[in-house]
C-alpha cells in the first residue's frame, strides 16, 4: 500500500498487491516473493524508472491471526 500524509490526522492509501495480484495500473511497480533454503519468505516492492512523487510512505500488512504492519519511507535521492 502506498500512504500518503495530508495532514496528521488524515492520510490516502493507495492499494497496489494483494499478494501477487496487482491492483495498480502502473507497471513501474513490480512485487517478487521468494522463500529460501530455511523456508523463509522475503516480499521485495521494485519501482523502475523512479519519480520524486514516489518519496511516500508505503506499508506492507501481513494478515494473520494477529495483523502486522510495517511503514517504510522511500526517499528519492539525485533525479
Amino acid at each position: 500500500v502506498r500512504v500518503t500524509f495530508h495532514n496528521e490526522t488524515q492520510k490516502l492509501t493507495y492499494l497496489l498487491f494483494v499478494d501477487l495480484l496487482k491492483y495498480t495500473p502502473l507497471s513501474r511497480y513490480h512485487l517478487t516473493h521468494t522463500i529460501d533454503r530455511d523456508n523463509r519468505e522475503f516480499w521485495n516492492l521494485e519501482i523502475r524508472n523512479v519519480h520524486q512523487t514516489d518519496q511516500v510512505y508505503y506499508s506492507c500488512v501481513l494478515t494473520a491471526i494477529k495483523p502486522i504492519s510495517k511503514i517504510f519511507h522511500v526517499k528519492v535521492l539525485g533525479m
